[in-house]
């Protein structure tokens, strides 16, 4: 009988795939550096310099009761500055990436997902899966994947909306799905929270182009729009009021819970993300969990949070860790 795995990824599984990705950390300085051409005075509010990315944007969105409203718009402004920024910083870091060669142990890997028709939760913005697929050919029977086949909930494309031709094919095949709970660089959507807010897929470039669609360009594709991506705030609950956000939380819970294992990719599960704990912490019950990830405590770390699910720290604190696993992985 065959094992149900589902991959949980973030951060750390872009930056193996591309060392200039950002990691949560890794955004502090060009952030305070941004914030201080816009506001300054709001870093000097702060209790501490910033160096808490989540908990900064938090205080940012959240009215605090000690403000006047003009103060409360204020740093509302400042969160939307924010938000916008960040979706160009990481374009322009993946963009950057895309224009080198497409990893080896990424392609085994999708091939690999592909033959099991796995799942694949990811907390990332970025299209480095989406680009494999657009890459190399990726067969399902005689017919080749498209990147937009691979969505658990289909994403329509930019194109018909905006009067151009459709970036892909829509027909669906049996494929490994990918849940991105986050939102995606390549979804656009009217900037807007609440129910009924549509989302448009404008397409992603293949690893290896000379010249990747610039920052310009894709905007241009679908006009009005902007990327629909959830800021790393503690605060969320307004991007999941979007009808197509809130299913792809489902479809992650009702994944894990049919899951026998869980292999987690360059993800810590920092005490700040509430949502994930509670999602793991639910259905992880009982479950292998596998970390891979550098940090050689992290498996203790899970079997803290997570002490119902029986944690294994195999590729826990392993340099290169996440190619030696695709490696073990691909050879069985």
């Amino acid at each position: 009988e065959d094992v149900m795995d589902v991959y949980l990824i973030w951060s750390g599984f872009s930056k193996e795939a591309a060392g200039t990705m950002p990691l949560v950390k890794d955004l502090l300085e060009p952030l305070r550096e941004e914030a201080s051409k816009w506001r300054p005075e709001v870093l000097v509010h702060w209790p501490e310099p910033v160096q808490d990315v989540e908990g900064w944007l938090d205080y940012l969105i959240t009215p605090q009761p000690f403000h006047e409203t003009f103060e409360t718009q204020e740093n509302h402004a400042l969160f939307g500055r924010v938000a916008m920024w960040l979706r160009e910083h990481i374009f322009r870091l993946q963009q950057s990436a895309l224009g080198s060669s497409l990893p080896e142990w990424l392609e085994k890997l999708v091939r690999h997902w592909q033959e099991k028709k796995d799942t694949v939760i990811t907390l990332n913005y970025d299209t480095f899966i989406e680009s494999a697929i657009a890459t190399f050919d990726l067969l399902e029977g005689r017919k080749r994947v498209q990147f937009s086949n691979i969505y658990a909930v289909p994403i329509p494309d930019a194109g018909p909306r905006f009067g151009d031709p459709p970036w892909s094919t829509r027909s669906r095949l049996p494929t490994f799905q990918l849940v991105k709970l986050h939102g995606s660089l390549n979804w656009h959507y009217p900037g807007a929270s609440g129910f009924g807010q549509p989302i448009v897929d404008v397409g992603v470039d293949p690893w290896n182009r000379p010249n990747p669609t610039s920052w310009e360009d894709y905007q241009n594709r679908a006009p009005g729009f902007v990327q629909l991506i959830v800021p790393p705030s503690l605060t969320k609950a307004a991007y999941f009021e979007n009808e197509t956000m809130r299913a792809l939380w489902l479809m992650a819970g009702r994944a894990l819970q049919a899951a026998d294992r869980i292999y987690i990719l360059g993800y810590s599960l920092p005490l700040s993300d509430g949502p994930m704990r509670g999602l793991l912490g639910q259905y992880a019950a009982g479950k292998e969990v596998i970390p891979v990830d550098p940090d050689e405590g992290l498996a203790d770390h899970l079997a803290a949070a997570i002490p119902t699910a029986c944690v294994l720290g195999d590729y826990c604190g392993l340099r290169g860790h996440i190619p030696s696993f695709v490696a073990d992985l691909t050879s069985t």
